[in-house]
């Protein structure tokens, strides 16, 4: 009898971590496409595309995961340093016992929130300027940011709205809008990096009709179905995947120049004169 038990326990263990699994994978995936078409609308509206204009498939937007994904994680992974970093610095100790630890509490309190009040006053003059004084809308992902931030934090840490969260809810409150946000912020710091690029660095073969033509690309982004090809001077079109017949990616002058020639101009590798 205590085998059987045993044997069902094991079964319904196994059964709710396959459950879990699923539930896992689902959400995971459903997370991926809302950040996926984020990232993809932001992109397609800095090359004043939209998606009635791009034919695309949801399997395009949880690929284009590969795309922004890096990315983020690279990010994060220096959040991440930063924060290890100065957990170490400072010991492991928190807020309060590093107020109390100093010989003058009330300074380092000021001091501990010296830098929160200096980007309470930076950032929104940043934006401002980015707002009013460049092309770029890239001011508005920042603006939104910001305000999340802002009103979302008022309202988890209010005496009387905040009755209503847990620390897990809370969190997930703050921080959801948040990442969706930065995600598409990504998109479109991409999308108008194509727009601003000047060099050509992709030569497309592909099928017009009846003929065969070679463009030269600053960007190129393809899909399932379509392709958007960037050429210098912010000229954007669409064309089918299958136009395409071949894409090499061009090599730029001093892209086998190290880094410290092409930023210091030192040790610069010396030109070997040609044998007649």
């Amino acid at each position: 009898m205590t085998q059987v038990s045993f044997n069902d326990s094991g079964a319904s263990h196994l059964w709710k971590l396959v459950e879990d699994l699923g539930k896992f994978v689902s959400v995971f995936t459903s997370a991926l496409l809302v950040l996926s078409t984020a990232y993809d609308l932001s992109f397609l509206y800095a090359l004043g595309l939209t998606f009635e204009e791009l034919p695309s498939t949801l399997s395009d937007h949880v690929r284009s995961a590969i795309v922004w994904v890096p990315k983020a994680l690279l990010y994060i992974g220096g959040f991440a340093a930063y924060e290890m970093l100065m957990r170490r610095v400072e010991g492991g100790l928190s807020e309060e016992e590093l107020i109390a630890s100093s010989r003058n509490p009330r300074f380092m309190r000021f001091f501990r929130r010296g830098p929160q009040i200096i980007f309470m006053v930076l950032i929104p003059t940043g934006i401002a300027v980015e707002f009013f004084l460049s092309t770029s809308e890239q001011g508005i992902f920042f603006l939104a940011l910001f305000a999340w931030g802002t009103l979302s934090l008022s309202i988890v840490e209010h005496p009387r709205l905040g009755i209503g969260f847990t620390k897990t809810t809370r969190r997930l409150f703050v921080v959801i809008p948040i990442v969706v946000i930065w995600v598409a912020t990504l998109g479109y710091s991409r999308g108008t990096a194509m727009m601003s690029a000047r060099v050509p660095n992709w030569s497309v073969t592909l099928t017009v009709g009846t003929e065969t033509v070679t463009r030269s690309l600053v960007g190129m982004r393809r899909f399932s179905e379509a392709a958007i090809l960037v050429e210098p001077g912010r000229h954007v079109s669409i064309v089918s995947a299958d136009s395409i017949l071949r894409a090499d990616a061009l090599r730029q002058p001093g892209d086998d120049v190290p880094r410290l020639c092409r930023w210091f101009n030192a040790l610069c590798p010396k030109q070997i004169p040609s044998v007649p």
